[in-house]
């Protein structure tokens, strides 16, 4: 019965953590990083066993990316580095994927790159010569 009880509640927190990921997913899609970081940090606290686990190593993944998304790249790295020696292979595999994307230095595109069209000419453009 007691084995039940535990099995029964780490479950049901399994499914908290899930619901508390989906929600940060749709908030991060949003533009909403504040609100999608904080529902990833309850979901990686709500799952059993944490960041140790593999959910907790995915929730941990997509918190990197909300980071980085909010421009704090700095600790995005942090986060990710974090799953270096996660026990999961999966999770490290990804995780160095991500790291190494962090790590690139950011691309510097002048205005020299970009095609310009004149919004006002866009209606001579579509009817062509």
């Amino acid at each position: 019965e007691k084995a039940k009880k535990k099995l029964r509640n780490s479950l049901r927190r399994l499914q908290k953590a899930e619901d508390l990921f989906r929600n940060g997913v749709s908030l991060m899609k949003s533009g909403q990083y504040d609100a999608s970081i904080k529902h990833f940090m309850d979901a990686i606290a709500t799952t059993p066993d944490g960041p140790l686990s593999r959910e907790g190593g995915q929730y941990t993944i997509w918190l990197s990316q909300a980071l980085a998304a909010k421009g704090e790249r700095a600790k995005a790295l942090l986060t990710i580095r974090t799953l270096r020696t996660h026990e999961d292979r999966d999770i490290q595999r990804v995780a160095s994927g991500v790291e190494y994307i962090y790590s690139a230095p950011e691309l510097e595109v002048g205005a020299e790159y970009f095609q310009w069209i004149e919004i006002e000419k866009l209606e001579e453009i579509k009817e062509g010569p």
